[in-house]
């Protein structure tokens, strides 16, 4: 009977967990790879999953026990007619070529596509937890008093489900067979449901039978009184208040860790993985009876990484990069943990337990909603991810105990003020830091010239001495911890560079930053670079900078190129500043492609007093820029239409794989003249891409040369330029040998052995990732 129940339980949280990076993988190409839309798909989960879990308690409820079972085999098997999963017809690259008018209407579209996608099944499967768990719980087996252990089964369905999808299922199944597997596992689950319900409802009016009276389920141990054979009272509102909140801030934390960590390294499953799993593992530890741990301790290492990440964060730490990731994921583990012990420790009765599940579900939605919908209006930038950290050490258990009111030293002051003295002092402190940082007349008097030597003391080590002060009392630490992390941000942006703008889009935080005394602009898309413009006089304005400085790769491209032809028509996907549309001439078009409205104001000035790139207004030829992913506006364009394609589309760092695929170039290839050629940004901190693109040349049939540009030398890097790495791909006997001779540096590349062929219906970031 318990192993029925435990597999069942653990085969539907791996069904669970399986559907879904298998659907974010589906949905990712629709909008250009972003950690944006994990957020969302989070979001549509986590609703889903409170759906479920509200189901299942009115169900338990309102319904006896057998007829209940009855109902839920019918939806199952009612359910089963929507297989198999898949985007439905509506969800392709068309649905996504108009633009949406806000970032809410996209995140509606998607939760759309979701909806009808996977949303009935997921919806069925996402029951089976608290449900079973009441099933068992009436069977009269020798631990059907306090169930609650069944729930490591489903954490560790749900640990294996997300591992072997990025390990097992991606790298050797397409999508389409990832879809078929599924639903008949789907099938596979239905039929343990029905022997579950089976074996409750034979035990239910059986003599001994912990069943026998199902409008009254027996009594059972209560961990917050721990009398057995009383039946308990409801749960206050407040205690389930508790509950939602101790539920919904590790949610919010970990897709803010997960927005954090991919910004800064790329979109792709693995890292969005990494953090689902340790909010996995953080439940199997909260909830084991085995492992025991002082929750005060925990809580005490909890502030104590807080504040380490903050640190970091504010003096720019980023190597070694896995160091530094490790330490956020480590941060996001222990406050897990930390919630979710003090969730089970205040666990009910049986006889609420579907009431506590639905209070966690609730908890989880509630963090997702706070992170993809309220955040992105309220927010010009990633906060969400201190709020959470926020909410987590204010949550913590106080770690020695307040004198009572009449051993209190007596204080004429109300406890507000008292509480608020030390946030307040910090508050002062740090804008006054920040004012004297941007004041050079000021240091002057002080006789502080040479203050940076000095800063990261004044910007970590006092406010870090204040919040130790506090760190035995949640709330003032939380309120400290709060200042510190706000205050640290703004005098972080005071002492680099001026920030001219941010917006924050669907994509991610879009900056433009100006440096030397408004001589040079840059725009960044997370820790990326993505436009580098100098302005200190005519020339230098005019010039391409950064990955397209003329004596890079890209102009020893156009220079081969000479007076040809193929430059007449020109696209090219992704924006940035628009550094090349320098490259035009008199006459030629120029199309660029952008998904991001937001990096479209900022080159174009759309909105905005004045451009803040000049770029595209200064170039020569014509230059068109529409709203739209760029492979999906290529393919709305006439066949033979280019006569060069460039693809320099990147999301903080990571190009997306949906234009990286052999279907993906043979639409290029159609969208060129006969002699056209593709010229391609594979620079990347984290990726090899070269051998993906050298594949795909020669499956289509076609040469691919790389250019590996070294380190500029320091002239050149006054002038903006920066290293990278460009391949060309072109078909045989045509223009591309033009660029094969003793003095040029592009190179002739050909595909290993073992160099992987990505397709719309299989790709592996995974064999390309680069962890050097």
């Amino acid at each position: 009977m318990l192993a029925i129940y435990a597999f069942t339980i653990f085969f539907s949280a791996v069904l669970l967990f399986l559907v879904q990076p298998m659907i974010a993988k589906l949905v990712l190409p629709l909008l250009g790879g972003t950690p944006a839309v994990w957020t969302t798909c989070m979001l549509f989960f986590q609703t889903l999953l409170l759906g479920g879990y509200l189901y299942a308690h009115v169900l338990d409820r309102r319904l006896a026990p057998r007829t209940q079972m009855a109902v839920h085999v019918l939806v199952a098997l009612g359910v089963a007619a929507l297989l198999p999963v898949g985007l439905p017809a509506f969800a392709t690259r068309a649905g996504v070529l108009g633009g949406f008018s806000s970032e809410i209407e996209l995140s509606l579209w998607l939760l759309g596509v979701l909806a009808v996608a996977v949303g009935g099944p997921f919806f069925v499967v996402s029951t089976t937890g608290p449900l079973l768990q009441r099933w068992f719980s009436r069977t009269g087996h020798a631990h059907a008093s306090d169930p609650y252990f069944l729930y490591a089964a489903s954490n560790a369905g749900s640990l294996l489900g997300l591992g072997a999808y990025p390990l097992l299922v991606e790298p050797n199944v397409g999508v389409r067979s990832q879809n078929l597997g599924w639903s008949i596992g789907y099938g596979v689950f239905a039929v343990l449901l029905i022997a579950c319900g089976a074996v409750a409802a034979g035990a239910i009016g059986k003599p001994g039978r912990a069943g026998g009276d199902p409008k009254r389920p027996p009594p059972s141990p209560s961990p917050a009184t721990g009398v057995r054979g009383e039946r308990t009272a409801r749960p206050s509102a407040r205690r389930v208040g508790r509950w939602l909140l101790l539920a919904a801030a590790p949610s919010s934390l970990m897709l803010g860790v997960t927005q954090e960590v991919t910004t800064d390294v790329a979109a792709f499953p693995l890292l969005w993985i990494v953090p689902l799993g340790l909010y996995l593992v953080s439940f199997i530890i909260a909830f084991s009876p085995r492992i025991r741990f002082s929750v005060g301790m925990l809580g005490l290492v909890c502030a104590l990484l807080g504040c380490t990440v903050v640190t970091a964060d504010i003096l720019t730490v980023r190597n070694p990069l896995w160091g530094v990731i490790g330490l956020h994921f480590l941060t996001f583990f222990a406050c897990s943990t930390l919630c979710h012990r003090m969730l089970a420790d205040d666990r009910p009765s049986t006889e609420y337990l579907t009431l506590f599940y639905l209070a966690m579900a609730g908890g989880g939605a509630v963090g997702g909603a706070f992170n993809g919908i309220v955040a992105p209006l309220i927010f010009d930038d990633v906060y969400e991810y201190a709020a959470a950290l926020v909410a987590v050490l204010a949550l913590r258990p106080a770690t020695k105990k307040r004198p009572e009111p009449e051993e209190a030293r007596p204080s004429r002051s109300s406890p507000l003020l008292r509480r608020s003295i030390l946030p307040l002092t910090m508050l002062a402190i740090m804008v006054g830091v920040g004012l004297f940082l941007e004041k050079p007349e000021w240091q002057a008097r002080a006789g502080l010239e040479k203050v940076y030597a000095l800063e990261p003391w004044l910007r970590t080590v006092l406010p870090l001495a204040i919040a130790g002060w506090t760190i035995a009392r949640p709330l003032q630490f939380a309120a400290c911890f709060a200042v510190f992390a706000a205050s640290g941000f703004f005098v972080q942006q005071a002492s680099y560079s001026t920030e001219l703008y941010r917006e924050r889009s669907f994509f991610g935080v879009i900056r433009v930053n100006e440096q030397l005394g408004g001589a040079r602009r840059t725009i960044q898309h997370g820790t990326t670079m993505h436009g580098v413009q100098l302005l200190h006089d005519e020339t230098a304005r005019l010039r391409p900078t950064s990955y397209y400085h003329p004596t890079g790769p890209v102009g020893q491209f156009f220079m081969t190129l000479g007076e040809s032809e193929l430059q007449k028509r020109v696209a090219v996907v992704g924006l940035g500043a628009g550094s090349i549309a320098m490259y035009s001439r008199p006459g030629d078009e120029y199309v660029f492609y952008e998904i991001d409205k937001a990096v479209i104001d900022v080159a174009t000035g759309t909105g905005l007093e004045q451009p803040y790139f000049t770029f595209l207004y200064d170039a020569p030829g014509e230059v068109e820029v529409r709203l739209a992913d760029g492979r999906l506006g290529l393919a709305a364009d006439p066949d033979g239409h280019y006569g060069v394609i460039i693809l320099d589309a990147f999301s903080s760092d990571a190009i997306p794989v949906h234009l990286l695929t052999k279907d993906a170039f043979e639409l290029y290839f159609r969208k060129l003249v006969p002699d056209g050629l593709v010229l391609v940004h594979v620079s990347s901190r984290h990726f090899e891409l070269a051998p993906v693109v050298t594949r795909i040349a020669s499956e289509i049939g076609c040469v691919a040369l790389l250019n590996m540009e070294a380190q500029p030398a320091p002239q050149l890097a006054a002038e903006g330029k920066q290293q990278s790495k460009w391949m060309v791909v072109g078909r045989p006997g045509g223009p591309i040998e033009t660029f094969v001779h003793p003095e040029s540096l592009w190179m002739p590349v050909e595909p290993g052995s073992r160099a992987p062929l990505w397709t719309d219906d299989w790709s592996n970031v995974l064999g390309v990732l680069n962890l050097k």
